[in-house]
């Protein structure tokens, strides 16, 4: 079983689009508090548009996006050792959502969407290894 990961950070929408379809990938999970963009394409409404014109399903499930706290912390200080841990304590009161993603990541291909970039430094990262943990092995693929 594989589990994958994205960040739309610096992707135009048709490259995005194409990466997924390349890995088969036919739910995008949007993990982020806050499903909006500048980046019209990757705001809620739109990137849900989209995907479902591709034939990718699209859940938010925006109570495992970071909280604004941190998140604003590590955008002044840039401490993500602080970041995570903090992080990691939030999800520990997150397993029903973390639950149900494992039961849905068992049965399809799905993908977690944020917008770094790089894993990480994003909270994609934590989230698809606490399931991997939580599911028996998945095989976590940062795309």
């Amino acid at each position: 079983m594989r589990l994958f990961t994205i960040g739309y950070e610096k992707r135009g929408i048709e490259n995005f689009i194409e990466i997924l379809k390349e890995n088969n990938i036919d739910m995008l999970v949007d993990i982020r508090a806050v499903p909006h963009s500048r980046n019209k394409d990757y705001a809620k409404k739109n990137l849900e548009f989209i995907l479902n014109k591709n034939d990718i399903d699209y859940l938010l499930t925006r109570k495992l996006g970071s909280p604004e706290d941190i998140r604003k912390k590590v955008k002044i200080d840039g401490d993500y050792d602080y970041f995570f841990r903090e992080y990691d304590k939030f999800l520990e009161g997150k397993k029903e959502y973390l639950t149900n993603l494992v039961k849905i990541a068992k049965r399809r291909d799905i993908c977690l969407l944020c917008f770094e970039a790089d894993f990480n430094y994003c909270h994609r990262r934590p989230v698809a290894e606490r399931m991997a943990e939580m599911g028996g092995g998945f095989k976590i693929i940062h795309l």
